[in-house]
């Protein structure tokens, strides 16, 4: 989200110097989130910045595992595959073959998707490592496409939306999207998660560890 934010210039287009006023400022005006939200973006930015005293993050500097991508991600290999973290078209198109042809995704199908491809790509990744923290932090994100996508009151998100966004960088303005008007906050958000992680599928696990050396 953040470089599509540069892309369309509401962040620095060269990824650099980003405050949290910035983050702020991108986030109310692109894509109508509250300040709440933008905080609980910068800040774990913050800490993978190298100098401690720092007030800015640099978008390169947020290309580290587990800083925003992680293992089971829904656009990205796991870093055991490529630690260079680019958008994955293979991966992707696994996260989306869950939905069938559905052209809406809800909390229902995006809940049995999530918990089925990170299932799947464990099964290919001996050292994923998925936290109960993580788990919520991969909720989280599910909710913020539907929110996104959709709207907070009726996090229904349209697939052509979700797509053009993950393949392009780009928000799908020209397919006719535009911000929600109502603004996204962190309970509403921690709701919409919630209610993912309490739809996953019977008997599918959303947590897991390291596998054992042989």
């Amino acid at each position: 989200m953040l470089n599509t934010l540069a892309n369309h210039g509401f962040l620095p287009h060269n990824g650099r110097d980003i405050t949290l006023d910035k983050i702020k400022s991108a986030f109310s005006d692109g894509i109508n989130m509250g300040d709440d939200i933008a905080i609980g973006t910068f800040t774990p930015g913050l800490a993978a910045n190298p100098n401690p005293n720092a007030d800015y993050i640099d978008l390169d500097m947020l290309n580290k595992h587990n800083v925003i991508e992680h293992d089971g991600s829904m656009s990205r290999r796991d870093e055991y595959f490529d630690p260079t973290n680019p958008f994955d078209a293979g991966t992707f198109n696994q996260f989306l073959s869950y939905f069938g042809n559905a052209q809406t995704f809800d909390v229902t199908s995006i809940s049995n998707a999530r918990a089925r491809h990170i299932q799947q790509m464990s099964l290919l990744n001996p050292t994923m490592n998925v936290t109960e923290a993580r788990e919520g932090t991969s909720a989280g994100e599910c909710a913020f496409m539907l929110a996104v996508w959709g709207s907070p009151d009726n996090p229904v998100a349209k697939r052509s939306y979700f797509e053009y966004f993950f393949r392009n960088e780009r928000f799908p303005v020209v397919l006719g999207w535009s911000p929600t008007d109502t603004a996204l906050t962190v309970p509403t958000l921690l709701q919409i998660a919630q209610d993912i992680t309490d739809a996953s599928p019977a008997g599918v696990p959303l947590t897991f560890a390291p596998k054992a050396a042989s």
